[in-house]
């Protein structure tokens, strides 16, 4: 499960996406404070994090996407103020106080449990000055209406079926392609995927890893955020600053912490 140590070569391929650009540079743009990045992958957000003047800690469990990270920093001649670092959401420990910590697209639902997601509330209060501010990003494709369905992953867009098969392909160096095919399963409480990897429609796999989503309810976040002491500053529904309602694909929420 979560075998980005394999994956990593792919990961930055995958995931181009750009449409909560807009929504993360208004959230980054409130403030001067250091700002903590977690999980941050292969560095999706660093053409953002090169916008503005902010001390960045990215933070990912997995080495070899952090060296990535690390090489891309040093591309843009960001070193001095974009910091990588391999860590845990649930028990990393910020060397300054943050003013703004980001949980984008999803990262908080690669979490196992409803404790471990509490425990990651937690110590995210903790890496947090006072008035902080904490952003999360969660997919909702079991609440989600269909008209919704283009801010998810091809992955999470269930219609008919709780089980989608499918494929998607990624352009890498040169004239290469990364073809992408997944199987995915919707449960009550979580999505299941597996993921296998084929380069230029060749027969020969070179990455097979399986992954799951947590499902996130919206009362329960509220509960958990509340009792790790946060208050819910906005809750959104997209990218486009709409507020949420019911049948939105996304729960994206803006919290702040309090003593």
């Amino acid at each position: 499960m979560n075998d980005y140590s394999s994956r990593f070569r792919f990961y930055r391929y995958e995931f181009i996406t750009t449409d909560d650009f807009p929504l993360l540079r208004y959230i980054l743009g409130l403030g001067p404070s250091p700002v903590i990045e977690i999980p941050c992958g292969a560095g999706r957000l660093l053409d953002i994090h090169s916008e503005h003047q902010r001390e960045v800690f990215l933070v990912d469990l997995e080495p070899k996407m952090i060296e990535i990270c690390q090489q891309e920093i040093a591309k843009k001649g960001l070193e001095a103020r974009i910091f990588p670092v391999v860590g845990n959401m649930r028990d990393w420990c910020s060397t300054k106080k943050a003013g703004l910590a980001l949980v984008p697209r999803g990262g908080i639902q690669l979490l196992l449990t409803r404790k471990d997601i509490l425990e990651t509330f937690n110590n995210l209060h903790q890496n947090l000055c006072e008035e902080g501010l904490l952003y999360l990003d969660i997919a909702d494709p079991w609440g989600s209406n269909p008209a919704n369905y283009n801010l998810l992953p091809e992955f999470m867009r269930f219609k008919k079926s709780r089980v989608l098969r499918g494929r998607s392909d990624f352009l890498l160096e040169g004239t290469n392609h990364l073809l992408r095919k997944y199987i995915s399963v919707r449960y009550k409480d979580y999505i299941f995927v597996q993921f296998i990897f084929f380069v230029n429609q060749s027969n020969q796999i070179i990455y097979r890893g399986s992954y799951r989503w947590k499902r996130i309810e919206y009362d329960d976040l509220v509960t958990d955020l509340n009792s790790s002491g946060f208050v819910i500053k906005k809750i959104y529904g997209d990218y486009e600053f709409q507020e949420y309602q019911a049948g939105a694909s996304r729960i994206i929420c803006i919290a702040q912490k309090e003593e």
